[in-house]
């Protein structure tokens, strides 16, 4: 089953984190501890979709999935080998159609980047403007 999820800016109005067990947003409190994605954008800097893994999230990890690397296609067993075969990384600055291997509480979560907008502005937001949506599927 694919999913749909998205990060705004985590200076901005919008919520910047999201869990891939809960397929939900991460607040800025929690974010150490409960978010697989936080985006790592500093406030007043233009919005790059670049994100990392909460702090204190022990359990999670993920990589970048080699080029040539088939999001549609994959199954668990695909994904797997390609997350055994990468090098983990704790942070990225990713790009549409990028696709990133998760390791989540020890669940394989494959994550394609549909967009990154830096002029989201969430219906009248103003300053650290940004949204990146994704598709994932576990």
């Amino acid at each position: 089953m694919t999913k749909s999820g998205s990060i705004n800016h985590i200076a901005g109005r919008g919520i910047g984190s999201w869990n891939l067990v809960t397929d939900t947003t991460v607040s800025a409190s929690m974010a150490a501890t409960m978010a697989d994605i936080t985006n790592t954008d500093a406030a007043g800097d233009p919005f790059t979709g670049a994100f990392a893994v909460g702090s204190s999230r022990t359990t999670t990890d993920f990589v970048i999935a080699a080029s040539g690397f088939d999001y549609a296609t994959a199954d668990v067993e695909t994904a797997t080998a390609a997350y055994n075969a990468g090098v983990k990384v704790t942070s990225v600055t990713p790009t549409v159609d990028a696709v990133y291997i998760f390791s989540v509480n020890g669940t394989i979560t494959l994550l394609k980047v549909t967009e990154i907008d830096a002029t989201y502005n969430g219906g009248g937001w103003v300053g650290n403007l940004g949204r990146m949506t994704f598709d994932y599927k576990k």
